[in-house]
């Protein structure tokens, strides 16, 4: 990007440079630690969530009782 305001141009592409990654260039997001701590709550949520359908589950469920 050159000028004010920006515009891209084109670059030459070296065969050295290829495979060059720039220091701070997210490579993919999976190694970001916010997203990473986000992907673990959700999991912990549908956990929790399913823990509580069961229980709301046997709560409805009328009981056996036994004549003694």
């Amino acid at each position: 990007m050159v000028g004010i305001p920006a515009r891209p141009t084109l670059v030459e592409v070296k065969k050295e440079t290829q495979d060059f990654v720039p220091y701070g260039t997210p490579c993919s997001e999976r190694f970001d630690p916010a997203t990473q701590q986000l992907e673990i709550l959700k999991c912990e949520m549908e956990q929790l969530q399913k823990r509580i359908e069961a229980m709301a589950g046997e709560r409805t469920q009328p009981k056996k009782r036994s004549n003694g």
